[in-house]
């Protein structure tokens, strides 16, 4: 397997593990797919370190996790 894929796989695992709404999974396993039909492509790496950052973030995110805020600076 390439680096590329061992990622990929990671991903995966990152998202189906994560609270992410339906519509969000589904367009990041889209991107996921296109890295696998691009790596190897040099000139699409760029591409591909920025689909990973950004499934890293939103894989990251507290989606499930509720807070109260407390509006009041008196």
């Amino acid at each position: 397997m390439s680096k590329f894929s061992d990622e990929v796989h990671a991903f995966r695992k990152k998202l189906d593990a994560a609270k992410v709404p339906k519509e969000l999974k589904e367009r990041i396993a889209g991107n996921l797919e296109e890295v696998s039909r691009l790596e190897n492509d040099i000139s699409a790496r760029v591409h591909i370190e920025q689909i990973f950052a950004y499934t890293d973030w939103v894989v990251s995110l507290p989606w499930d996790t509720r807070t109260t805020d407390v509006l009041d600076i008196a």
